[in-house]
């Protein structure tokens, strides 16, 4: 059953409706906005210490899995990532004997390191950027930690096998949504009960879109149809936040923020009537001392996001350039490119497919293109497309913006509340600070 109210869970599978989060959203720009209505947003809630998202659980699962594999009977080290999931890890290698590296991004706490250095591991800080790995740049730091010490065994949580309980819990979430459901998006540390929910989706013949996001130290990036996700970390802790004021739910800041938020862009592309559901983890103790503590949340933020300028304002602060998103198919030509961006003054054109962004083609990508590879400019775009541009939803800070910005990107696809598109450069940000 899906609850309207939170207050409604106790005893029962925990699948709450975020409307009042959804009318927040909205409101601001377009109140009779079709996203409310459109499709609906469901919440799936865990208890702390729930096996599905507790480290210990997913980590004795992993070691008993390799075991019986017989990965570690030749083993001198476990090699793993993240700071709850390598601490459990690291207690495993020492009641074995053997030696554990543990690799943390540097926006780790000294907290965190120290108590995974106190269970006898090693710690490698890996100052992360964004990889090709779309799972995460930690992850394929990790890999190449393993691959380059003799003995070593990767731990990797992602690829657990679920058991019964995960099973469980990807049937509940499956049958409660029915025949509309569009998408499950979860984090890392969900890998085994998003399996659950594969399982479950192939069990009854049905498809739907499952969505892993892992944090690379600076955003949350998942995929979603082949076109990346990017949740920034502020993005992330700011979406908690509003779901604790707007609906009385407490989740895991970091993760559950970031799962909602990127349910919310995908609510963008889901069909009328459909149900997209983010799994949000319980919060620990850490959560309450910072991100929902409001003399931290200041300190560290200068007040709520909510207040601060948004990329709904950047937009409306635009003075260049067409009013609508322009696209181009992937068949169009390169010839076809040149001319759009010399017509409209454009420097990059997204590469719609199917209503979804599958790439981009940049300005400066089509000089070099016509420099030293001319033959190429009769054929398709889809040819020489780069990769999509980042995407968000209007109601992101310009602290977001900047962060994916700060990636490389030279701009950023937004999503109105209205359910229209535009982009947004580095030169529009500029002119919004400056603007005040």
């Amino acid at each position: 059953m899906i609850h309207d109210d939170i207050r409604g869970t106790i005893g029962d599978v925990w699948l709450v409706r975020l409307d009042r989060l959804l009318r927040d959203t909205t409101a601001a720009s377009s109140p009779d906005s079709a996203v409310v209505g459109k499709a609906r947003l469901i919440a799936a809630l865990a208890t702390p210490g729930t096996s599905a998202v507790n480290a210990d659980a997913i980590a004795t699962r992993c070691i008993v899995d390799l075991d019986a594999s017989g990965a570690l009977d030749q083993a001198t080290t476990l090699v793993c990532c993240g700071a709850r999931f390598g601490a459990s890890v690291a207690l495993h290698a020492a009641s074995r004997g053997l030696a554990c590296v543990v690799v943390l991004a540097g926006t780790t706490s000294r907290a965190d390191r120290n108590r995974i250095t106190a269970r006898g591991a090693e710690v490698r800080v890996i100052p992360v950027q964004e990889s090709d790995d779309s799972r995460g740049a930690l992850f394929g730091a990790t890999r190449r930690v393993a691959a380059g010490t003799p003995g070593a065994v990767l731990v990797d949580k992602r690829r657990s096998a679920c058991g019964v309980a995960e099973k469980r819990l990807g049937e509940q979430l499956v049958e409660a949504a029915g025949a509309t459901l569009h998408a499950v998006v979860g984090v890392e540390r969900d890998a085994l009960p998003l399996q659950g929910v594969r399982h479950a989706l192939t069990a009854a013949g049905r498809d739907a879109l499952v969505v892993d996001l892992a944090f690379d130290g600076i955003a949350w990036v998942g995929d979603a149809h082949g076109t990346p996700l990017l949740v920034s970390e502020l993005e992330a802790l700011s979406t908690a936040r509003r779901l604790a004021q707007d609906e009385g739910i407490v989740g895991g800041a970091g993760t559950g923020g970031a799962a909602v938020a990127a349910a919310l862009r995908l609510l963008h592309e889901a069909p009328a009537g459909a149900t997209v559901i983010a799994l949000v983890p319980a919060a620990d103790e850490g959560d309450l001392l910072t991100t929902y503590d409001a003399a931290w949340w200041t300190e560290h933020h200068g007040g709520d996001a909510e207040g601060s300028l948004t990329a709904a304002d950047v937009l409306a602060g635009k003075r260049d350039g067409p009013s609508d998103l322009v696209t181009l198919a992937p068949t169009d030509t390169v010839v076809a490119a040149i001319r759009i961006m010399r017509d409209l003054e454009v420097s990059q054109i997204p590469v719609l497919s199917d209503g979804r962004i599958v790439g981009t083609i940049r300005e400066d990508q089509v000089i070099d293109l016509l420099l030293h590879a001319s033959e190429r400019k009769d054929g398709p775009v889809e040819a020489v497309m780069e990769d999509p541009l980042p995407e968000l939803d209007e109601s992101a800070s310009v602290n977001d913006l900047q962060s994916l910005l700060a990636r490389g990107g030279s701009a950023v696809i937004v999503h109105r509340a209205d359910g229209t598109r535009d982009i947004l450069t580095k030169y529009d940000l500029i002119h919004a600070l400056a603007r005040g």
